[in-house]
């Protein structure tokens, strides 16, 4: 699982865990400082293989996912799909959402109460999925109230492999650190401004 700040810039390539709750609940120092100093953190084996699995099956299967989605298209013309709600319901979605092990992650990272502000499923097919632009997950929601970005991380999950061949996403480390950057259109998504980019893909690693 991979815990990340609203401010890092953050974009996703094109396509070419049995834990216990007290994992995520006494997270080391060195996790959290690593978080604050990269805006981002791994939690290894949050969840098992298996559970991860029941959740690759309800994104395949459930037709709120599949009723729900939405085309996105990137600057090239190519297209990916997701599907969003804000109502952590009583299913598998809803499991994993509310789960301890995600809120005692959180929650340890940037303190209590932690709500749920939505899920969302990032859908890539095979071969023709396209890029999701550069982006601060903050640009979204600045633009629904959301105004204190220390306030808000983003909690992901991969249920399948997490390369650059199947379109992995990708992290500037540290770029949090700029503060909120203008967002414009790129296709159909909201993408960073590319002189922007430019200067923080210089100064931060990817």
């Amino acid at each position: 699982m991979k815990l990340a700040a609203a401010l890092l810039l953050c974009a996703a390539l094109a396509r070419a865990t049995d834990a216990t709750d007290e994992c995520a609940s006494s997270l080391a120092i060195e996790d959290v400082e690593r978080y604050k100093r990269d805006g981002y953190v791994i939690i290894r084996n949050l969840f098992s293989a298996a559970e991860a699995d029941v959740l690759r099956r309800a994104i395949e299967t459930d037709p709120l996912v599949a009723s729900n989605d939405m085309p996105m298209v990137d600057s090239a013309g190519a297209r990916s799909k997701l599907t969003l709600w804000n109502q952590a319901g009583n299913d598998t979605f809803g499991y994993f959402a509310r789960g301890r092990r995600w809120v005692n992650a959180a929650r340890r990272l940037i303190g209590s109460p932690i709500y749920h502000f939505h899920t969302k499923v990032m859908l890539k097919e095979p071969r023709v999925g396209g890029t999701w632009e550069w982006h601060q997950d903050f640009g979204y929601w600045y633009q629904v109230g959301c105004l204190e970005p220390d306030k808000m991380l983003s909690a992901i999950l991969a249920v399948d492999n997490h390369t650059i061949e199947n379109g992995c996403m990708q992290l500037l480390s540290g770029s949090h650190r700029v503060g909120r950057l203008a967002h414009g259109v790129s296709g159909e998504q909201a993408g960073v401004d590319q002189e922007a980019l430019g200067r923080a893909v210089k100064r931060f690693p990817l």
